[in-house]
């Protein structure tokens, strides 16, 4: 199979980025799929209940860090890798080098707003974004993606329903 060493997906909160990422787990072989965010717990959440537990505990700043030594450290590594990224994980300087690197595809999947939140809200998982006011969350939406829209491809993903295995086949290419 041809194609980038890693397959980066990212998107705002409730995206679908980690449902994605797990519809192509059976199909994507030879590439390992991970979610950033569950990796992140595996490594360092022990002692915590959640992701959005353990970036409360230790704040926004340090969970950042943390998150991007992970994700170094996963690029870093020989496996080929399909990686969820959390909503906050992009940086100007790291989308301008993936860019540049052929062996690094990232992917937005873009979905509106309201759809995003109403994901997140059905969602068991702990959103500490949620906990924020609608006005603060639009803000972080607009500024997430003008980042976002940076990547090299674009999934268009507003909860229609999506032929999994084609999308991959054109990534594929």
């Amino acid at each position: 199979m041809t194609g980038p060493k890693k397959i980066l997906l990212c998107g705002f909160m409730g995206a679908g980025k980690t449902f994605l990422m797990k519809h192509w787990t059976a199909k994507c072989a030879p590439y390992i799929c991970l979610d950033l965010d569950e990796e992140l717990y595996k490594r360092h959440g022990s002692g915590h209940v959640s992701v959005g537990s353990f970036l409360r505990a230790i704040g926004e700043k340090k969970f950042r860090k943390v998150e991007q030594e992970t994700l170094e450290e996963l690029l870093a590594s020989p496996e080929q890798m399909v990686i969820a990224l959390g909503g906050g994980a992009l940086t100007e300087e790291n989308v301008e080098r993936w860019n540049r690197d052929s062996k690094i595809l990232l992917i937005w999947v873009k979905v509106p707003l309201e759809i995003c939140l109403e994901r997140a809200r059905k969602s068991s998982e702990d959103r500490p974004l949620l906990s924020h006011d609608h006005a603060t969350i639009d803000q972080l939406f607009t500024s997430r993606t003008r980042l976002y829209s940076k990547a090299r491809k674009v999934l268009e993903n507003a909860g229609k329903p999506v032929e999994w295995k084609q999308i991959f086949r054109e990534i594929m290419n």
